[in-house]
């Protein structure tokens, strides 16, 4: 059972919200119950959820702004990026990583749980999440391949453990409630 699905079963009397949160069981939350239900996580967490479950964007915009000017701004300034703080390519990268996060589609090789014969998934590094390529980044935020591995590929994969520990708070807070 998928956490959406988990999310669903939790509220008798929902609303048919089931093709807009992608759960099979026919049964969805509203978004004021979907909201209630995450009560006292952070903002960034409820955008995460609302923005992954719900399909908001209004949330997704919010969760990429806390993103880009929260963390990636003061991990460049801790860091002391050679960069402008605002710089386009920081912004991109914080988008791209928001989008593949929220709208990413289960990792085929171990279907989304990260793990393959009781070893960690090598497709997807164990994230459960099937990930872009590294050309198709590098692509997507105007830096040449070599500059990617070099220099942005770690800033990356922060910014991407950033929004993991944003999904992992979201589906403790669903599993811990749902039991």
């Amino acid at each position: 059972m998928s956490s959406v699905e988990s999310i669903a079963l939790l509220c008798a009397s929902t609303s048919h919200y089931a093709a807009s949160i992608g759960a099979s069981s026919g049964v969805g939350l509203s978004r004021l119950e979907f909201a209630g239900l995450l009560s006292g996580l952070p903002v960034e967490a409820m955008n995460f959820a609302l923005a992954k479950y719900c399909g908001d964007s209004q949330a997704l915009c919010l969760l990429a702004d806390h993103v880009f000017m929260v963390y990636v701004g003061s991990l460049a300034l801790s860091e002391q990026w050679a960069i402008d703080r605002a710089s386009k390519t920081t912004f991109k990268m914080s988008r791209l990583a928001v989008a593949e996060m929220v709208g990413s589609s289960r990792c085929e090789r171990c279907n989304g749980v990260g793990i393959v014969v009781n070893k960690t998934c090598k497709c997807c590094d164990g994230s459960g999440y099937a990930r872009l390529s590294g050309r198709k980044i590098a692509e997507a935020i105007d830096v040449s391949e070599p500059q990617w591995r070099r220099v942005w590929r770690e800033r990356y994969e922060k910014v991407i453990r950033y929004i993991q520990d944003i999904d992992y708070e979201v589906n403790n807070r669903v599993f811990r409630n749902s039991i």
